[in-house]
């Protein structure tokens, strides 16, 4: 049965925000918990996403698939959350959209409304507010505060026609370019190279010998156009490894279970 209003967003961290702030069953938030930002995008809205999910499983630390596939194996997931969005236009009456500037949020977006793009039903959409951001500004929903979401509810706006389109439009052809990675900046995604952001992660190692989790600390809050998560920066540290740029002790099984340094 549809549910009269369906709030969607990117990632378990906003849904738990809509949920507390606007005190929402669990069935009024649908949570989309791909990261849109990073790799290929090709497959993702068939029914055997297989190359998405391969990409997923080269990424993850192996302690962090382990723990992800207690919810089923990652191509059935990712195989469920496409299937979600084929029916999508038949689960609610109407739909809000919740989105900052991160390109994971800019990208759930735009698949949700190609999801949409013949619905009859209305669709609205809130943005989180300049008052939500980390120091470069880039804002999320999952950044906002619970007592602050009525007021930021108040502020939804209707997706027109033409946005819903151009939007729905725009998914298809980000989706069909590949690119390793997509930035979102004032309004415009931009793809780019999987290994673009190789250099500011490899600078943040040093010399000597620390915990890896440590190592990637500075670029996850530095890196901008989307937020770089610590299994992305933890794969690229991998990968930096297996070209001899840096070095592992201890087992990389596990972002904390070694210590990382320029390899000698």
């Amino acid at each position: 049965m549809a549910v009269p209003v369906l709030h969607l967003c990117c990632g378990d961290s906003a849904a738990r925000v809509i949920r507390a702030g606007l005190a929402l069953p669990e069935s009024a938030v649908l949570v989309f918990r791909d990261d849109l930002a990073i790799g290929p995008l090709g497959d993702v809205d068939s029914d055997r996403p297989d190359a998405r999910a391969a990409f997923w499983h080269a990424l993850l630390a192996e302690s962090d698939r382990e723990s992800i596939e207690t919810g089923g194996r990652l191509i059935d997931q990712l195989a469920a959350e496409a299937a979600m969005l084929r029916h999508l236009p038949e689960e609610a009456e109407a739909f809000v959209i919740w989105h900052g500037t991160g390109a994971a949020e800019q990208l759930m977006l735009r698949r949700a409304l190609w999801a949409l793009r013949d619905a009859r039903a209305p669709v609205r959409e809130v943005e989180a507010s300049p008052g939500d951001f980390r120091g470069d500004g880039m804002t999320a929903v999952g950044m906002m505060e619970p007592q602050r979401m009525p007021a930021a509810e108040a502020t939804a706006r209707p997706v027109s026609a033409q946005r819903r389109a151009a939007l729905a439009a725009e998914w298809e052809r980000l989706r069909d370019n590949g690119g390793g990675l997509r930035h979102h900046r004032d309004g415009i995604i931009t793809t780019h190279p999987i290994d673009a952001h190789d250099a500011e992660i490899l600078a943040a190692v040093g010399d000597d010998w620390v915990p890896a989790a440590r190592a990637i600390g500075r670029p996850m809050g530095t890196i901008t156009g989307f937020f770089a998560t610590d299994a992305f920066c933890f794969w690229r540290l991998r990968q930096l490894a297996a070209q001899g740029k840096v070095e592992f002790e201890g087992s990389p099984a596990s972002i904390r279970g070694c210590r990382v340094r320029l390899a000698r």
